[in-house]
């Protein structure tokens, strides 16, 4: 799609931060040093016109945000498109900082400071330099790491200095009593810092191994590491994968994804298909979902190196027929593996009077058919669950109980200690509330009470067998009903 299209579709779009990005990736793509020859200036004036009209149109957006901050920035980018002639970067500087919110008037501030050329250098560095003073004084540590992580991005290229030191703090940020979206922040962190320098990441991932309540986010940031230095050795020819250690490719499949997303960026080159077979004999033993991406990064990598040579037709089409035959195979083994568990399920129930019953690794489905088919075996008043660790995610056995035994009262008793352990809430009630609303069902759950005992040294529940028990039977659980079938086989 030429640059002209793309504009025409802006027309259409509403949200303000996705037609700055459009614009942004318009002006990057002009003013790269690798493409710009093919727009001559008549028509970069000429895009920068049509933009200039789009930006008076859409921006302030009229649903987001009502500043003029998109629209400044906006305007920066058409600037970049003209050549940076006849800019008053006072003038710019000034409206940024009218602006209500701090933090977009440091965003602001950061993505004028980066379009200033050389000789506004010094200007340029008092600016940056305000904006990373101004995010460290930031209230909120997550507003805080965003914009570090912006400014880093944007001053790419431009203040490398600068780039490395807001790095360097956002990694200093105590992010442990945060989300998973923070932490991904940080992942991300650690990614572009390995793009600007490897030892500087080694040297980030340093930083946290002083302190004991971040060992958590230092050990990702490990294993991030880790993984980055063995994507390097994958693909470099002085290294034999033949001599690459065991405990690194167990990190084989989520390598081949990231090889494969970095592949169709064009951000690494393609390796020869001696050394593809080397990679994928390391991973022959993996299952079908951790070979899936290990299959498809070879695929594309010999694709992308052979596809245009006299070698096509021996690499790459004999691996698309290949791939065809194991999908075949793989539908077959998935078709027969249905067909055995739909009669093993079948078999499990109507015998559900058996004994007993080993659930092994990978048969939860079967465990949990038995369970179901020994609480409708006949109506019965109550069931009462001692289990030391029961907890929120246990709560699936509920909606067992409403499929056979909705009226049935349920008593659960479990021990304080593991409470304590699984639980961020000190309100143990409302955690259980909200794991039933949020996780586990719509409905109401059956009539039940849990309690929760232990000792007073430990906090630990006296009984340590699971037992489920109603007024007319009982059975014994080798394991608790949430881990029943996963980790290890159990008897029931």
């Amino acid at each position: 799609m030429g640059v002209m299209s793309v504009i025409e579709v802006l027309g259409f779009m509403e949200r303000d931060s996705l037609i700055y990005s459009v614009i942004e990736r318009i002006a990057d793509g002009l003013t790269d040093r690798r493409r710009r020859q093919r727009y001559s200036e008549q028509q970069k004036l000429e895009i920068a016109r049509k933009l200039e009209g789009i930006i008076a149109l859409k921006l302030p957006a009229k649903n987001y945000i009502q500043h003029d901050g998109f629209k400044i920035i906006a305007s920066v980018q058409l600037a970049r498109i003209r050549g940076l002639k006849g800019i008053d970067w006072v003038a710019l500087i000034a409206s940024a900082r009218k602006l209500p919110n701090k933090t977009d008037v440091l965003y602001v501030l950061t993505v004028i400071a980066t379009a200033m050329p050389n000789r506004e250098a010094v200007r340029r560095a008092q600016l940056l330099a305000e904006c990373v003073s101004g995010c460290d004084m930031l209230p909120c540590v997550v507003d805080r790491i965003d914009l570090y992580e912006t400014i880093a991005h944007e001053c790419w290229g431009v203040d490398s200095s600068t780039s490395r030191k807001v790095l360097e703090l956002a990694m200093k940020l105590p992010l442990q009593q945060y989300g998973e979206e923070v932490q991904g922040q940080q992942r991300r962190i650690i990614d572009f810092a390995n793009k600007l320098d490897p030892e500087l990441a080694t040297s980030m991932a340093s930083l946290l191994d002083d302190d004991p309540a971040r060992s958590p986010n230092q050990r990702k940031a490990r294993e991030q590491l880790e993984s980055f230095e063995f994507r390097q050795k994958l693909m470099d020819s002085k290294v034999d994968v033949n001599d690459l250690p065991e405990e690194e490719l167990s990190d084989l499949p989520e390598a081949s994804w990231r090889l494969l997303a970095s592949l169709n960026a064009d951000r690494v080159a393609t390796v020869d298909n001696g050394r593809v077979r080397a990679i994928l004999r390391k991973g022959s033993d993996s299952s079908l979902s951790e070979a899936y991406p290990i299959l498809s990064w070879a695929i594309a990598n010999n694709r992308s190196r052979y596809s245009a040579t006299d070698q096509a037709s021996t690499l790459v089409a004999s691996a698309f027929h290949s791939a065809v035959e194991c999908a075949r195979l793989a539908l077959r083994v998935a078709a027969h593996r249905v067909e055995r568990n739909r009669v093993l399920k079948k078999a499990i129930i109507s015998t559900a009077i058996q004994d007993s019953i080993i659930v092994g690794v990978g048969h939860r489905e079967e465990g949990k058919a038995f369970l179901q088919a020994w609480l409708a075996k006949e109506p019965y008043q109550y069931l009462k669950i001692c289990d030391p660790y029961f907890g929120p995610d246990d709560l699936e056995v509920l909606k067992i109980i409403l499929a056979v035994q909705p009226n049935m009262i349920v008593q659960i008793l479990t021990s304080y200690k593991h409470q304590k352990q699984v639980m961020r809430s000190a309100s143990f009630d409302s955690t259980y509330h909200e794991a039933w609303r949020m996780i586990v069902s719509d409905q109401s759950p059956p009539d039940t009470e849990i309690f929760i005992v232990g000792t007073q040294t430990t906090g630990a529940l006296p009984i340590h067998d699971r037992w489920w028990i109603t007024d007319k039977a009982g059975i014994r659980l080798g394991s608790s009903y949430n881990s029943l079938g996963l980790t290890q086989d159990s008897e029931i």
